[in-house]
């Protein structure tokens, strides 16, 4: 292939990914919209923490479980059609929660929310994987998790904003009008395949296949238990109950506070391709695999051990919070490269079930320990938490990251090769 004919290909591949990585931040959007909404949806629907954790879990529940399938469907039918279909839902489930006048119906609305998202982080994989070179897999990952924070990020300050000024109800409706937008420009420009279409259709993966040979491999469960407690702790913290948490230990108003929160979120977002970059650059996974949850515990010792930190320190450390987890990014590569490569969408569905499925148990069991520390007080016919009732709550999170660091000790280096070739 000419020079020429390359440069609209290389294009084309990053337009593609762009497109998968902006469901990701979409969903990612949708997933932490909560956090800014805590007192609202508390009001609305008269939910105690649990109930409000539940709420924000329903999109879990969906998220996890539907990783495995849509994984193997990836791999037998490609991204572009699930990943449109996959925009629409979410938009429909945005609506419906905006509209929702009790709580089952919102519980419909996250329900639809995170199925219709679940695909967006391992369709985006899929697409690096087919469009991308293996040598820069890990880096693009990175870049993929960099894109979806920034949906974290424009969910906490600049929807907090959003949300004083018009509601929660109407900005969760405008938000479905954005995924409808994605779905068309996602089925218009993205490609399952490299150049022409292959002229024979590719053999059918068979999904109990493809299941058994991930699920018989030990390392598949080392990367998915030490991605579930390392990332599915962050999400559950800086994702739900961080917002609240600084309103009422920093005595910070919503905006604000949804700001602090977003500090986590852009130490995720760098520290994502960091870790990725360092990986194909040393070629070697394991040290990003023991740094990510080291640095994590680290600063958790220092937010739940100081109660007040100068602004300074306290922004600095929870950035480094989020930095820490970020590097959880590259257990999705390490997962690839010991795993056959045809069950590529598989593998890295198993693994984000995984850690979907532990920010489903957390956020519920962190309002559940809220609740048992409950001493009666109401604010404005809400429930009212002391800055210590959460920090005791919190260390629910260190607990995790503690066993995810040991659960590095157990990975397997691969020296960015693929060891498991068929």
């Amino acid at each position: 292939m000419s020079l020429i004919e390359r440069r609209p290909v290389a294009a084309l591949a990053w337009i593609v990914w762009s497109l998968g990585a902006l469901l990701y931040a979409y969903g990612f959007f949708l997933r932490i919209a909560p956090s800014v909404m805590v007192r609202d949806l508390m009001q609305a629907f008269s939910a105690s923490a649990v109930i409000l954790g539940n709420l924000s879990a329903f999109y879990f529940y969906a998220y996890g479980s539907l990783q495995l399938p849509f994984g193997v469907l990836l791999d037998r039918w490609g991204a572009r059609r699930i990943l449109t279909v996959s925009a629409l839902v979410a938009a429909a489930g945005s609506v419906l929660f905006g509209v929702a006048t009790t709580i089952e119906i919102a519980y419909a609305g996250r329900l639809l929310i995170g199925t219709g998202v679940a695909v967006a982080l391992i369709g985006t994989m899929k697409l690096i994987m087919v469009w991308h070179p293996p040598g820069r897999f890990a880096t693009v990952a990175g870049m993929t998790t960099f894109i979806g924070t920034m949906g974290a990020l424009l969910g906490q300050a600049p929807l907090a904003a959003m949300v004083e000024a018009f509601g929660w109800r109407a900005t969760q409706q405008w938000a479905g009008v954005f995924g409808v937008l994605l779905a068309i420009a996602t089925w218009v420009l993205v490609r399952d395949y490299v150049g022409a279409p292959p002229p024979v259709a590719a053999p059918q993966i068979s999904m109990r296949r493809a299941l058994g040979r991930v699920l018989a491999t030990p390392q598949t469960w080392v990367l998915a238990t030490y991605s579930a407690l390392l990332g599915g702790s962050i999400i559950a913290f800086a994702g739900l109950w961080g917002v609240p948490y600084a309103m009422v230990a920093y005595g910070l108003e919503r905006p604000a506070a949804a700001a602090l929160m977003s500090v986590v979120f852009i130490g995720f977002a760098l520290g994502a391709p960091a870790a990725g970059f360092l990986s194909d650059r040393l070629g070697r996974r394991k040290a990003p695999i023991y740094i990510g949850p080291a640095l994590n515990l680290a600063t958790w010792a220092v937010i739940l051990g100081l109660p007040q930190l100068p602004s300074a320190l306290l922004y600095s450390v929870l950035f480094l919070n989020g930095a820490g987890s970020g590097f959880v990014m590259v257990v999705f590569a390490l997962g690839r490269e010991h795993n056959v490569p045809e069950y590529g969408g598989t593998v890295v569905g198993f693994i984000n079930a995984f850690g979907m499925g532990s920010v489903a148990i957390l956020q519920p069991l962190t309002g559940y320990f809220l609740d048992l520390q409950w001493h009666g007080a109401f604010l404005d016919g809400v429930r009212a938490y002391s800055a210590s009732d959460y920090r005791t709550a919190f260390l629910l999170f260190p607990a995790c990251t503690s066993i995810s660091f040991m659960m590095s000790f157990f990975a397997r280096e691969t020296y960015n090769r693929q060891v498991v070739l068929a």
